[in-house]
């Protein structure tokens, strides 16, 4: 992450709510709040400076690794997902980050049946992203508590802000209005058919693709590397898989070859600066 960024809602937005200023009433935005417009929101907990985010980026990417590692046990997959984060402009730190967090453990908790951690990892996915929401259908049959920390999310969200602004800005504007017109071909990254192949593998990790396909709606939205980033975790497992069952000798000769590409990038993009 030699190439941080990050997006000036991050400071603007909580400023605004902090001088009380009203969101979706008089801060337009399509997002669902995250951590911008709640009254605890990043400037309440100490997220002010660029340097401050860096040290929350740091922390969000490690535990993307750390549930990574724990759902494969093997290093070499936690290795892959780091030589590629760089292509999903891994130094970009947006909501799709968090969103790749959280939706990462929520797939996690729901491959060990904890079905509390699971609802509370899709209600912070869902936090930052509406459309995450759809991530507990595989559950509604399963356990009520994979779905109602969701729905009680929700139903605050209708209740602190203005109803009927909120969901037309959040719902019917996101899609009518702007997400719905926004997907350009041309703009698809090209390496993203490296991934092709883990398509094999559908019928063995169902739930796996499941998430994947959730995590990839706002990218059809808005083709850029960095709203890949809440599948990022997904394609890397997918692809981890791909080697483990169909070419396991390969795995660590491809894994170096791809740090060392994403080693040369970054550098690349820092003496470009």
């Amino acid at each position: 992450m030699l190439n941080f960024r990050i997006d000036p809602e991050f400071f603007v937005y909580p400023y605004l709510v902090q001088n009380s200023l009203k969101p979706y009433t008089q801060i337009i935005d399509q997002h669902f709040p995250g951590g911008f417009f709640l009254p605890i929101n990043f400037a309440t907990l100490g997220f002010t400076t660029p340097d401050s985010f860096l040290r929350l980026h740091v922390l969000l990417v490690t535990l993307i690794c750390f549930f990574i590692f724990k759902i494969t046990k093997n290093i070499f997959s936690v290795l892959l997902f780091l030589a590629f984060w760089s292509f999903f402009d891994g130094g970009h730190l947006w909501v799709d980050t968090f969103v790749a967090l959280f939706a990462l453990s929520a797939y996690y908790f729901s491959t060990q049946k904890k079905w509390l951690s699971t609802g509370i990892s899709i209600a912070m996915a869902v936090l930052f992203k509406q459309s995450l929401v759809l991530l507990t259908l595989p559950f509604l049959l399963t356990s009520p508590l994979a779905y109602l920390p969701t729905l009680l999310l929700i139903i605050y969200f209708s209740a602190i802000f203005n109803f009927r602004d909120f969901w037309y800005i959040t719902g019917v504007f996101n899609i009518t209005g702007y997400a719905g017109k926004a997907f350009f071909l041309e703009r698809l990254p090209k390496w993203i058919f490296i991934f092709t192949p883990t398509v094999l593998l559908i019928k063995k990790y169902s739930l796996l693709f499941f998430f994947l396909a959730v995590t990839l709606i706002g990218f059809l939205a808005r083709p850029d590397a960095v709203h890949l980033q809440p599948a990022a975790p997904f394609l890397i497992l997918l692809l981890f898989y791909f080697f483990r069952h169909y070419a396991p000798k390969l795995l660590i000769p491809y894994t170096i070859l791809m740090l060392l590409l994403s080693i040369f990038k970054e550098t690349r993009l820092v003496n470009n600066r």
